[in-house]
């Protein structure tokens, strides 16, 4: 009779979930190593959320404004900001928040974390409103932004460079993120952005994609669907599942790509038959997405 070895049992993948909040969320972020915090409005008050497993959501509480962006730098250092461009910060992954006086950024929009150059950098309308911060979020500076024009919308960042777009192209720096170049010109407005495996990746208006493994000026245009009515401001890359997601901005049509250079619409399974994505964020183990209702996919 042969030997039978027991296998060991191996858990399924957990199952995508929706989660909603008391509060309509605008943004989310991760430090990769179990922390999450969203962020966005309750009437008219900033909300802030902490978690440490993506499902269970803690409020901090209610602050002036909407708070419509967060990120990390992985160190202990969170940033938010609200859409009248006021700075908050915490230092304890999301627990606690405090309001850091700085002048507003006029149109804000983004607020992200530079690795290369160790500086948060919150964005708004045009070259000049924006902001930098060296030491975690604590005080900020002036920053001029070169290379693109307009309002900024979306952020693609590396371990070595960032780059944001908006109405008029893309800026790109590699430096200490004070000095900024152009990374070419995407023609169409820019409505979302990532990267992920080597790839810097921006959608629009025209309803294509852009890649670049550099974000300088050569980019790679697929289209994900052509024409009129079929803009996209969504785009992220699930590092779990290898495959990029982006969204249709008026028909709520999902679509997927594993390697950037063609794009498929998903017709069944996880994110089929949701409201399209706004902001997402991602670990080595799942995702939060942002639903554009402000509820949350979770996995």
């Amino acid at each position: 009779m042969p030997l039978l070895i027991a296998s060991p049992f191996i858990s399924p993948p957990a199952p995508q979930q929706s989660v909603s909040l008391s509060a309509t969320i605008q943004d989310v972020a991760t430090d990769g190593n179990g922390n999450w915090v969203v962020v966005g409005f309750n009437g008219g008050n900033g909300a802030y959320y902490y978690s440490s497993d993506k499902v269970n959501w803690t409020l901090w509480g209610l602050a002036s404004g909407t708070a419509i962006s967060v990120d990390t730098d992985g160190l202990g250092n969170w940033v938010a900001m609200n859409s009248s461009g006021q700075i908050y910060r915490s230092t304890d992954n999301g627990q606690n928040w405090t309001f850091r006086p700085s002048p507003s950024i006029s149109g804000a929009t983004i607020v992200f974390y530079h690795p290369a150059a160790g500086a948060f950098i919150a964005v708004g309308n045009g070259s000049t409103n924006n902001k930098i911060s060296t030491d975690g979020g604590d005080t900020w500076s002036a920053l001029t932004i070169t290379g693109a024009s307009g309002t900024y919308k979306a952020v693609a960042v590396s371990p070595t460079r960032a780059t944001i777009a908006g109405d008029n192209g893309v800026s790109r720096t590699s430096d200490d993120g004070t000095t900024w170049s152009s990374g070419g010109v995407p023609v169409q407005t820019i409505r979302g952005g990532d990267f992920g495996n080597g790839d810097f990746v921006f959608v629009g208006n025209s309803g294509s994609a852009y890649d670049s493994p550099t974000g300088n000026s050569s980019w790679t245009t697929t289209d994900i669907e052509a024409g009129n009515n079929n803009a996209h401001e969504f785009v992220l890359y699930l590092e779990s599942e290898n495959r990029w997601l982006s969204c249709n901005a008026f028909t709520d049509d999902w679509f997927e790509s594993t390697d950037l250079s063609s794009w498929s619409p998903i017709t069944s399974g996880d994110f089929f038959g949701n409201p399209r994505g706004n902001k997402g964020a991602v670990d080595s183990n799942g995702y939060v997405v942002v639903l554009i209702d402000g509820t949350l996919l979770v996995k």
